[in-house]
């Protein structure tokens, strides 16, 4: 096959049936729910060959300087034809000179590589049924309480710092479609932690927090309140939460690779994130 057979077109939420079709076929957890959130938040392409969707990829604009791209996935029996590369420069072009962010399988590591994109750390995926966590409580300052819409503004400023880029459409849309916790401290903010179903059950994510102590207090909480439920939760490497993730029975996955193409964005000193929205989103 050649890479002239390819044609691209704007994805739809009629292409969704086969997408997830292909997710499932390289044992990607996405529900089509998931597959269709993603789509309503950005802007997805399909590669056609002979008038059959092979291929998709997506991307997501956040300011002026930041895009990430994600979802990018190939027919299993369409492999090695250059359907990826072909979805990628499309996207590049789209994207433009914006900082680009994506996390990548093992497998599609080379292929960005040969796209100028750098390593930038990984994710490392938690998962396991939830058992009640009673290591980490709130201190007699602190409380725990659901979100509600007066909580957006903050959060979504909170959300910003941490992830260097405003995300204001993500956290709306999440704090309509899903239940959020905020732990207070001394009557401030001091992180937020969403739950949600997605994939074989539930994540914890995204997870903003002010240090570790928070973050454990807000994902005990989730523990607690879901028990007996699959939960997952993908954390950053350097989030310092491995090794008591797993004494919560949250068993370590295979990572994904954080890469960047530009330059990375500047975060706050404040505030953290402990866990992702989802890996396509970071």
């Amino acid at each position: 096959m050649q890479s002239t057979a390819i044609r691209l077109r704007p994805m739809t939420v009629a292409d969704i049936e086969v997408a997830h079709r292909f997710s499932q076929a390289v044992k990607w957890p996405h529900r089509k729910e998931d597959w269709g959130f993603l789509l309503h938040a950005g802007v997805g392409i399909v590669a056609t060959v002979d008038d059959e969707v092979a291929g998709t990829a997506m991307w997501w604009i956040f300011d002026d300087e930041i895009a990430r791209i994600g979802m990018v996935i190939v027919d299993p029996e369409r492999q090695k034809a250059g359907i990826g590369r072909h979805l990628m420069q499309h996207v590049l072009a789209a994207v433009g000179d914006k900082t680009i962010i994506l996390n990548a399988t093992e497998a599609g590591v080379p292929l960005y590589r040969r796209l100028d994109f750098k390593p930038a750390g990984s994710i490392m995926q938690h998962q396991g049924i939830a058992i009640p966590a009673a290591a980490a409580q709130p201190a007699a300052d602190e409380k725990l309480r659901p979100a509600t819409a007066g909580d957006a503004a903050a959060m979504i400023d909170i959300d910003a710092r941490a992830a260097g880029t405003p995300r204001a459409g993500i956290i709306g849309a999440l704090l309509q479609e899903c239940d959020a916790m905020i732990l207070e401290a001394d009557g401030d903010i001091a992180g937020f932690a969403f739950c949600r179903p997605f994939g074989r059950g539930l994540l914890i994510g995204p997870l903003v927090a002010r240090n570790v102590r928070a973050a454990k207090i807000l994902i005990s909480h989730w523990l607690a309140a879901k028990s007996g439920q699959f939960v997952r939760i993908d954390v950053p490497e350097d989030a310092d939460l491995a090794p008591w993730l797993r004494d919560q029975a949250l068993v370590e996955i295979a990572p994904a690779f954080t890469m960047v193409r530009g330059t990375s964005p500047t975060q706050s000193a404040d505030f953290r994130a402990f866990g992702v929205v989802n890996q396509a989103l970071g």
